[in-house]
């Protein structure tokens, strides 16, 4: 008898002790709580959108949508419009550098001397690269989203895949309208430089059906 009375006593010892540490336990994750509170309040873009006001969830729609299946057309509606009704030069008070940038892209790209859409580019090739930095200006140089996302789907079009991946992930990284944004990997926008070609097609079919799903529950 005196044997289970001791090891009562080292169980409730055990009970007690296990509460003491939950207890600790619940006060610590309060006081973490409590210091995310006021460090959201004290920083604003903690939780905030992208500075230009437009949700970040917009911007990483449309980035994910201008890198999808980047050698065939666009999948997104919106974005499609932009690139058929969009005009780079039509109003250039859109731009910080009042359009000279996407002025002399747009010379280079109605005389022909840019580099054809289905063409290998690299960037150690000088030509291919002094390309791929006029459109990264471009991006650069404007001043809402709009303008982003308009030329983005203008130039996707037209200019050659390789170098659009260039300037655009290179625009994204850098530029203070895309902070929260999130990259692709790059072996999802260029999986053929991964990838055979069946498991490429099986992949792109998966993630079609995953993207109705998702359209069809909302």
């Amino acid at each position: 008898m005196w044997g289970e009375g001791r090891e009562s006593q080292q169980y409730i010892k055990q009970q007690e002790d296990i509460t003491d540490s939950t207890s600790s336990n619940m006060k610590l994750l309060v006081v973490i709580a409590l210091l995310g509170l006021s460090a959201a309040a004290a920083w604003p873009s903690y939780m905030s959108d992208e500075p230009d006001g437009v949700p970040t969830h917009q911007k990483q729609h449309d980035v994910n949508y201008a890198f999808y299946k980047i050698f065939e057309p666009l999948r997104d509606n919106r974005l499609a419009d932009k690139a058929t009704s969009f005009n780079p030069v039509g109003d250039i008070s859109m731009y910080k550098d009042g359009g000279v940038a996407v002025r002399h892209l747009m010379d280079e790209l109605t005389h022909g001397r840019l580099l054809e859409k289905k063409h290998w580019a690299v960037a150690t090739n000088k030509r291919h690269l002094e390309e791929a930095i006029m459109l990264f200006e471009v991006f650069m140089q404007c001043k809402d989203w709009n303008c982003v996302a308009s030329n983005g789907a203008y130039f996707r079009e037209r200019v050659n895949e390789e170098e659009f991946i260039y300037a655009a992930y290179h625009a994204i990284k850098h530029s203070p309208l895309t902070q929260h944004v999130v990259l692709p990997a790059m072996y999802e926008v260029k999986p053929h430089h991964f990838t055979k070609t069946q498991v490429i097609e099986e992949a792109y079919e998966a993630k079609e059906m995953r993207l109705r799903n998702i359209i069809f529950q909302k």
